[in-house]
């Protein structure tokens, strides 16, 4: 900035001093805006609501974690049927575990005058009267 003392007198570069300083100015205001613009999108960045929704870029990341679907091999089940009368009907109540599964026998001889802890929990002992 130039002091008083020092600018010229003749109008003419006054004018272009003038001229030259509302563009910078002008110049400072624009990157001053965007500088701010910028701050304020990353102040919504950081602190502005969050979801956990994902806009999925590629069609066929919605099948990686779809593994059970696709590798499961469980052979067709033979539907239990019951006749009634003049026609058949699907047996009703719950399906049958599968014959793979490991069954072990637990037989516990409890009579109803016993006092015994029972473990609730992990860490929770109750007394059966």
């Amino acid at each position: 900035m130039r002091e008083p003392e020092n600018l010229p007198n003749d109008v003419g570069l006054l004018k272009k001093i003038i001229v030259e300083q509302a563009s910078t100015i002008r110049g400072f205001q624009e990157t001053l805006r965007a500088e701010q613009e910028k701050y304020a999108a990353l102040q919504r960045l950081i602190f502005g609501p969050k979801s956990e929704k994902r806009h999925s870029e590629n069609p066929k990341q919605d099948l990686l974690f779809n593994e059970a679907e696709t590798f499961s091999a469980l052979p067709e089940q033979k539907s239990v049927t019951v006749t009634v009368g003049q026609h058949e009907r699907k047996k009703s109540g719950r399906k049958p575990f599968p014959a793979q599964l490991e069954r072990n026998e637990i037989v516990h001889a409890v009579t109803v005058g016993d006092n015994f802890p029972v473990l609730v929990g992990e860490n929770f002992p109750v007394s059966c009267p």
